[in-house]
């Protein structure tokens, strides 16, 4: 065998040995993580449970985070929207970062048999509405419908403190972000004026 082709055949069974490594561990670290998510059907906010092995034992912060797109529109005294043109979607971000103490190296929520608290991400209300829509005399803004985005849940080893329980993650992370689409995606509280959105 010629020298030049045995260095090529070095090279690709180098990186053929490389691919399965990443190929294996991708496949162990999807094995070790479990999320969940979804969202109220009446209120429209979000909660989120996770269970994830192999962090070690110090504290950690899961952060968890998506986008609710706001769709509001003014509604009269009658109950109704008159006009499309008095109608706003906007996007709202939301996240919430709580402090995870792993048991046997692993963090989870009460609804995976952990110590943690499901994370809950409040939907927008009536209030967010009003601060962006600038509705005519004799109409109220309303929140019309919810649309809930992606959920993520993201797990970092530094971390700043808000409280003894709730704290921001600094990146790099150590586990995600984990994506979850929670079911239902899109929360109506008034279908008419809903509509205006179509």
């Amino acid at each position: 065998m010629c020298p030049s082709l045995k260095r090529q055949s070095m090279a690709v069974a180098v990186v053929l040995a490389a691919l399965v490594l990443m190929v294996g561990n991708a496949w162990a670290q999807a094995r070790k993580t479990v999320v969940s998510c979804s969202a109220n059907s009446a209120t429209g906010d979000v909660t989120a449970d996770y269970q994830i092995k192999g962090v070690g034992d110090e504290n950690l912060c899961v952060v968890t985070s998506t986008t609710f797109t706001a769709r509001c529109a003014c509604r009269n005294n009658g109950g109704n929207c008159p006009s499309d043109v008095n109608k706003q979607a906007l996007d709202i971000e939301v996240a919430e970062g709580d402090v995870a103490e792993p048991r046997n190296g692993q963090i989870s929520t009460t609804a995976f048999g952990g110590d943690s608290a499901s994370q809950v991400l409040a939907a927008p209300t009536d209030a967010d509405c009003a601060d962006a829509l600038d509705c005519p005399g004799g109409q109220t803004a309303i929140l019309a419908e919810a649309v809930v985005g992606v959920v993520t849940v993201t797990v970092f080893d530094d971390f700043d403190l808000a409280d003894t329980t709730s704290c921001t993650g600094n990146p790099p992370a150590i586990r995600g972000p984990i994506s979850c689409t929670p079911s239902p995606t899109v929360v109506t509280f008034d279908p008419d004026c809903a509509a205006l959105f179509d």
